[in-house]
């Protein structure tokens, strides 16, 4: 096998450093992450704004109406049984009754309204917790709309003038956003989005 001259090894030797090093330089370029584009939301502001948070408020406050007006009844029933006890004689056969009965009732009334308002409770939480699911979703659908990868939690303006020197210490400590562009605000188009979708 015929030898190559020595000048023709070392091109080659320079060519085949310089090879690698480009492709070296290739891969590295290629495992650079692409810059991420970052939006804010102020979920504190959308949750407000929502149509749809509304309407649920709207419908829950209609039913603690119509628990308290039958929490009144009931307690009215109540009050009727204790008046009729005291017109009886304590040592009388329909004192002992009626004194069993209103016993029944006020126990009745007692675990009737702590089920329903228990009830109603885990309705408002079920409530809201349906609506930050969508908003979350919202807010993904609009992130994608407009291009940004990222989207992170901006805490509504921040009022010192009467919290004391501890509490002051522990919002600040709390923020999770100090600064952001306003263009980088997507809380006005996911509430927009949120209510038409809500309306339609």
């Amino acid at each position: 096998m015929r030898m190559l001259p020595a000048w023709s090894r070392l091109v080659l030797g320079v060519a085949l450093i310089g090879a690698t090093a480009w492709a070296s330089v290739q891969a590295a370029e290629s495992l650079k992450a692409e810059p991420t584009a970052v939006a804010v939301m102020d979920v504190k502001k959308a949750f407000n704004a929502l149509d749809e948070k509304k309407q649920i408020e709207s419908d829950l406050k209609r039913q603690q109406q119509q628990l308290r007006k039958q929490q009144q009844q009931k307690q009215q029933q109540l009050q009727d049984l204790k008046s009729d006890l005291d017109m009886l004689s304590p040592d009388s056969e329909a004192y002992r009754k009626k004194k069993t009965q209103l016993e029944k009732k006020a126990l009745e009334y007692k675990s009737w309204f702590k089920f329903e308002k228990k009830k109603l409770e885990r309705e408002r939480i079920i409530q809201l917790e349906h609506i930050y699911r969508k908003l979350r979703d919202a807010a993904g659908r609009v992130a994608e709309e407009n291009g940004y990868d990222l989207v992170l939690f901006k805490e509504p303006p921040v009022d010192f003038r009467d919290a004391n020197i501890k509490e002051v210490s522990s919002i600040v400590q709390m923020r999770k956003l100090l600064w952001s562009s306003d263009e980088l605000n997507i809380t006005d188009r996911v509430i927009q989005k949120m209510n038409n979708e809500f309306q339609s």
